[in-house]
Protein backbone atom coordinates (compact mmCIF):
# COMPACT_ATOMS: atom_id res chain seq x y z
CA UNK A 1 0.00 0.00 0.00
CA UNK A 2 1.57 3.43 -0.97
CA UNK A 3 2.62 5.30 2.38
CA UNK A 4 0.19 8.38 1.48
CA UNK A 5 -3.05 6.15 1.70
CA UNK A 6 -1.40 4.44 4.68
CA UNK A 7 -2.61 6.74 7.05
CA UNK A 8 -6.33 6.80 5.33
CA UNK A 9 -9.05 5.27 7.29
CA UNK A 10 -11.94 3.26 6.64
CA UNK A 11 -14.31 6.12 7.92
CA UNK A 12 -12.59 8.57 5.72
CA UNK A 13 -13.10 6.99 2.61
CA UNK A 14 -16.92 6.46 3.08
CA UNK A 15 -17.34 9.93 4.61
CA UNK A 16 -15.27 10.75 0.77
CA UNK A 17 -17.67 8.41 -0.92
CA UNK A 18 -20.42 9.66 0.66
CA UNK A 19 -19.61 13.11 -0.12
CA UNK A 20 -19.29 12.19 -3.53
CA UNK A 21 -22.68 10.42 -4.29
CA UNK A 22 -24.05 13.39 -2.35
CA UNK A 23 -22.38 15.82 -5.26
CA UNK A 24 -23.35 13.68 -8.05
CA UNK A 25 -26.65 13.05 -6.90
CA UNK A 26 -27.55 16.65 -6.50
CA UNK A 27 -26.26 17.37 -9.92
CA UNK A 28 -28.13 14.57 -11.33
CA UNK A 29 -31.40 15.73 -9.61
CA UNK A 30 -30.40 19.68 -10.79
CA UNK A 31 -29.23 18.98 -14.32
CA UNK A 32 -32.78 19.21 -16.16
CA UNK A 33 -32.65 22.72 -14.37
CA UNK A 34 -29.76 24.00 -15.25
CA UNK A 35 -30.33 22.81 -18.81
CA UNK A 36 -33.77 24.95 -18.40
CA UNK A 37 -31.77 27.76 -17.33
CA UNK A 38 -29.34 27.31 -20.40
CA UNK A 39 -32.01 27.34 -22.58
CA UNK A 40 -33.50 30.37 -21.06
CA UNK A 41 -30.16 32.28 -21.41
CA UNK A 42 -30.13 30.88 -25.26
CA UNK A 43 -33.25 32.66 -25.70
CA UNK A 44 -32.33 35.77 -23.86
CA UNK A 45 -29.52 36.19 -25.45
CA UNK A 46 -30.01 34.73 -29.45
CA UNK A 47 -27.91 32.70 -31.25
CA UNK A 48 -25.83 33.01 -34.27
CA UNK A 49 -26.62 31.21 -36.87
CA UNK A 50 -24.13 27.87 -37.57
CA UNK A 51 -24.03 25.51 -40.31
CA UNK A 52 -27.04 24.48 -41.51
CA UNK A 53 -29.06 26.40 -38.83
CA UNK A 54 -30.20 29.83 -38.92
CA UNK A 55 -29.73 32.49 -36.36
CA UNK A 56 -32.01 32.87 -33.45
CA UNK A 57 -32.80 36.12 -32.42
CA UNK A 58 -32.20 37.32 -28.56
CA UNK A 59 -35.34 38.54 -27.07
CA UNK A 60 -34.11 42.16 -27.07
CA UNK A 61 -34.09 42.12 -31.27
CA UNK A 62 -37.31 40.18 -31.42
CA UNK A 63 -38.57 43.22 -29.35
CA UNK A 64 -37.69 45.86 -31.43
CA UNK A 65 -38.77 43.76 -34.47
CA UNK A 66 -42.16 43.56 -32.75
CA UNK A 67 -41.78 47.64 -32.03
CA UNK A 68 -41.20 48.34 -35.64
CA UNK A 69 -44.20 46.00 -36.90
CA UNK A 70 -46.19 47.63 -34.35
CA UNK A 71 -45.45 51.09 -35.35
CA UNK A 72 -46.28 50.24 -39.09
CA UNK A 73 -49.55 49.05 -38.02
CA UNK A 74 -50.05 52.13 -36.17
CA UNK A 75 -49.78 54.33 -39.57
CA UNK A 76 -51.85 51.49 -41.41
CA UNK A 77 -54.40 52.20 -38.61
CA UNK A 78 -54.30 55.92 -39.25
CA UNK A 79 -54.24 55.73 -42.83
CA UNK A 80 -57.52 53.26 -42.36
CA UNK A 81 -59.41 55.57 -40.37
CA UNK A 82 -58.38 58.49 -43.10
CA UNK A 83 -59.51 56.51 -45.78
CA UNK A 84 -63.00 55.27 -43.81
CA UNK A 85 -63.71 59.25 -43.01
CA UNK A 86 -63.09 59.95 -46.76
CA UNK A 87 -65.29 56.96 -47.67
CA UNK A 88 -68.27 58.24 -44.87
CA UNK A 89 -68.16 61.36 -46.77
CA UNK A 90 -68.38 60.30 -49.87
CA UNK A 91 -71.20 58.07 -48.81
CA UNK A 92 -73.14 60.88 -46.89
CA UNK A 93 -72.71 62.74 -50.51
CA UNK A 94 -73.85 60.00 -52.58
CA UNK A 95 -76.85 59.51 -49.91
CA UNK A 96 -77.70 63.14 -50.18
CA UNK A 97 -78.16 62.84 -54.12
CA UNK A 98 -80.00 59.56 -53.96
CA UNK A 99 -82.22 61.96 -51.70
CA UNK A 100 -82.64 64.66 -53.67
CA UNK A 101 -82.81 62.07 -56.95
CA UNK A 102 -85.81 60.09 -54.93
CA UNK A 103 -87.55 63.49 -53.99
CA UNK A 104 -87.25 64.92 -57.78
CA UNK A 105 -88.69 61.72 -59.69
CA UNK A 106 -91.56 60.89 -57.21
CA UNK A 107 -94.82 62.84 -56.99
CA UNK A 108 -95.39 65.05 -54.16
CA UNK A 109 -97.38 67.92 -54.58
CA UNK A 110 -95.70 70.31 -56.50
CA UNK A 111 -92.28 70.58 -55.38
CA UNK A 112 -90.81 67.73 -57.39
CA UNK A 113 -89.19 67.72 -61.35
CA UNK A 114 -92.22 64.43 -62.11
CA UNK A 115 -94.23 67.50 -60.48
CA UNK A 116 -93.34 70.05 -63.18
CA UNK A 117 -92.62 67.48 -66.07
CA UNK A 118 -96.03 66.30 -65.20
CA UNK A 119 -97.74 70.14 -65.59
CA UNK A 120 -96.12 70.78 -68.33
CA UNK A 121 -97.51 67.42 -70.12
CA UNK A 122 -101.18 68.32 -68.65
CA UNK A 123 -100.48 71.85 -70.12
CA UNK A 124 -99.28 70.41 -73.65
CA UNK A 125 -102.07 67.73 -73.50
CA UNK A 126 -104.99 70.68 -73.14
CA UNK A 127 -103.16 72.99 -75.60
CA UNK A 128 -103.35 70.10 -78.10
CA UNK A 129 -107.11 69.48 -77.29
CA UNK A 130 -107.98 72.77 -78.48
CA UNK A 131 -106.07 72.51 -81.15
CA UNK A 132 -107.90 69.44 -81.95
CA UNK A 133 -111.35 71.48 -81.26
CA UNK A 134 -110.24 74.12 -83.78
CA UNK A 135 -109.18 71.81 -86.24
CA UNK A 136 -112.20 70.57 -86.19
CA UNK A 137 -114.02 73.52 -86.05
CA UNK A 138 -111.90 74.61 -88.88
CA UNK A 139 -112.90 71.71 -91.26
CA UNK A 140 -116.67 71.98 -90.46
CA UNK A 141 -116.94 75.41 -91.91
CA UNK A 142 -114.81 74.30 -94.33
CA UNK A 143 -117.05 71.53 -95.36
CA UNK A 144 -120.12 74.49 -94.93
CA UNK A 145 -118.74 76.73 -96.98
CA UNK A 146 -117.66 73.48 -99.65
CA UNK A 147 -121.63 72.67 -99.17
CA UNK A 148 -122.92 75.88 -99.76
CA UNK A 149 -120.57 76.78 -102.90
CA UNK A 150 -121.76 73.60 -104.77
CA UNK A 151 -125.26 74.55 -103.88
CA UNK A 152 -125.34 77.83 -105.09
CA UNK A 153 -122.52 77.67 -107.83
CA UNK A 154 -123.77 78.08 -111.78
CA UNK A 155 -123.21 74.82 -113.13
CA UNK A 156 -122.54 74.65 -116.78
CA UNK A 157 -125.08 74.12 -119.13
CA UNK A 158 -128.25 74.69 -117.02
Amino acid sequence: MPPALANVSVGQVAVIVGTVGVVVGTVMKAWPWLARLKDFFDDMMGEPARPGVPARPGVMARLATNEAATQDAAVAVAQAATDAKTAAAALDEIKALVKSTEYHSKPNGGGSAHDALMSQIVGLRDDLAAHVEQARSIQEEQAAAIAYLADHSERPGT
